[in-house]
């Protein structure tokens, strides 16, 4: 071969590696970078309310994993006992209460529903969901009694607002192993009835692990390449899930001015995404949804272990992400498409 034909070959192998890392890149930025918010100052202190809120939610995560503790079908009447506990939190803010009971291996479970009817569009409907089972023995502090916690008060914050559209706020239970992504979970049997009777769903909101937060670099790790584009100081609120609506739900939650806030569509396999069982039932039964979180396993190496108590959840932090989140349900309650 001539010395002619090979320089050519070599560009073109060069510009075929650029052109690859180019799109490689790109591909990348588009995923990752859907939300991508800074604040320009640190946060505000906590005002009176949010002390006040933080205090009911410390209460709340500390009675779910140290007075009730293990919270499945392996440890008799736990489930019960939480179900009975939530619903009670809920009823204390004259809130109504409804139950959506099924069998899961032959154990008598229920979802905990609250819905706030629309005022003009009742028929459009924005649920926030989490679920409230814990993982094996561990308390799941984190894991899961963050997120039920968070979506009581939110409840309590939301109701008596006139909002366009019918808000509806749903502790599943069975969320966790071996539950989560079967058709005995409580968002799976939630999202089928749901899809089976028409209902118009607009957005489906999520709640994983919301209270490990940290300010020391290196306490974020996301795998390569994600951890290319994202901080790695794990003092940010993470919102995944579908493009349109996390940027939709990602700027409302930025514009409180709370915390940093990050957005994607990171795929089900990154470590951190493992609470996506409850948003993947959604997804499948075909409805807009995203997960907003601290980012799971991928920040609290505790996760889902018996080291999972309610020492290791931030109440002040969670008191921001409620008032958050109420700020973010009403601006999706009165969205116009």
């Amino acid at each position: 071969m001539h010395r002619t034909e090979i320089f050519p070959m070599y560009v073109r192998i060069s510009i075929g590696f650029a052109v690859l890392i180019l799109l490689f890149t790109g591909a990348l930025v588009h995923m990752t970078q859907v939300v991508d918010g800074d604040l320009a100052s640190e946060p505000a202190t906590l005002d009176e309310r949010q002390i006040k809120l933080s205090g009911i939610l410390e209460d709340s995560v500390r009675h779910m994993t140290d007075v009730i503790g293990q919270r499945n079908g392996t440890r008799a009447g736990s489930l019960t006992q939480v179900e009975e506990y939530l619903a009670g939190q809920l009823q204390g803010q004259n809130l109504t209460v409804t139950r959506e009971t099924f069998k899961a291996d032959g154990l008598d479970v229920a979802n905990l529903i609250v819905e706030i009817p629309g005022a003009t569009r009742p028929d459009e409907i924005i649920v926030i969901g989490t679920h409230y089972d814990s993982y094996g023995r561990s308390p799941s502090g984190n894991a899961s009694a963050s997120g039920s916690a968070v979506l009581v008060e939110l409840a309590g914050q939301v109701s008596g607002q006139r909002l366009s559209r019918t808000v509806r706020l749903v502790l599943f239970t069975t969320g966790e192993f071996p539950y989560a992504g079967t058709i005995q979970s409580g968002a799976v049997v939630h999202a089928k009835q749901a899809k089976a009777k028409g209902e118009n769903i607009k957005a489906a909101v999520m709640l994983g692990s919301l209270g490990c937060w940290a300010e020391q670099p290196g306490t974020q790790k996301f795998p390569f390449p994600m951890s290319l584009c994202y901080p790695d100081t794990g003092d940010f609120l993470a919102v995944f899930g579908e493009r349109d609506l996390v940027k939709d739900v990602g700027a409302s939650l930025f514009s409180t001015g709370s915390f940093r806030v990050r957005g994607g569509t990171l795929p089900s396999w990154v470590p951190g995404m493992e609470s996506r069982g409850d948003q993947a039932a959604f997804h499948k039964a075909g409805f807009p949804t995203v997960l907003v979180t601290d980012t799971g396993a991928a920040r609290d190496p505790y996760l889902r272990s018996n080291a999972d108590g309610s020492q290791r959840v931030d109440s002040a932090q969670l008191a921001r992400v409620t008032t958050s989140l109420a700020a973010a349900v009403r601006h999706l309650a009165n969205a116009v498409d």
